[in-house]
């Protein structure tokens, strides 16, 4: 798939030294692979890649576990708004990791249990992105939605604000604080939000 549509892709040329970024070559689409514990992806998609070669796909440091003593989704969701990103990634982004998926549960309580945006969220947004921009990594986020029950595609509740309004905030809030990426299963209410801020 990858040589199929390789015209299409954001590469970069693999570097003799791992740890040094080398410049990506922007194309329409940009494969982003989320690593977790123990996971193969690197050595298929970067060590077997010769130096020289070209990175045609790029990890993300391991997924942090925002519950990791496996408690009821009621106590850990609440725990994770206290978690500092220095608590979850302290690796620096590399010429293969390039990119940190973040939940939005670590930035506000999303679902059922959201309330309105605050200063103190956004305040916290600020705090996750500019650590991970000061490691290296394009700052993601997962996941924004705001719809009602008549407007709902299938989609999950769990990140779901309840409103277009409400997710038109929390997008805004990452495009102005510098964000490089917005997860929503909304993408055509996202691009017309984003549209007049380019």
């Amino acid at each position: 798939m990858l040589d199929k549509y390789e015209s299409w892709l954001t590469t970069a040329v693999k570097s003799a030294d791992a740890s040094k970024q080398s410049p990506l070559d922007l194309k329409p689409m940009m494969v982003l692979l989320e690593d977790k514990q123990k996971d193969v992806k690197r050595e298929f998609f970067y060590d077997r890649v010769p130096v020289g070669g070209k990175i045609r796909a790029f990890g993300s440091p391991d997924k942090p576990d925002g519950n990791p003593q496996k408690l009821p989704n009621d106590r850990a969701l609440p725990l994770m708004l206290r978690m500092e990103p220095e608590q979850l990634v302290t690796v620096k982004a590399d010429d293969y990791r390039r990119w940190w998926g973040v939940d939005w549960n670590f930035i506000e309580a999303c679902g059922a249990k959201h309330g309105a945006w605050t200063p103190q969220a956004e305040a916290r947004l600020r705090k996750f992105i500019d650590y991970g921009h000061k490691l290296g990594y394009l700052m993601s986020f997962y996941s924004v939605n705001g719809f009602t029950d008549a407007q709902n595609q299938g989609w999950e509740a769990e990140f779901n604000f309840g409103s277009t309004d409400a997710a038109k905030q929390r997008w805004g809030a990452a495009l102005k604080l510098h964000a490089d990426f917005i997860a929503t299963d909304q993408y055509e209410l996202l691009g017309a939000a984003l549209r007049p801020a380019r």
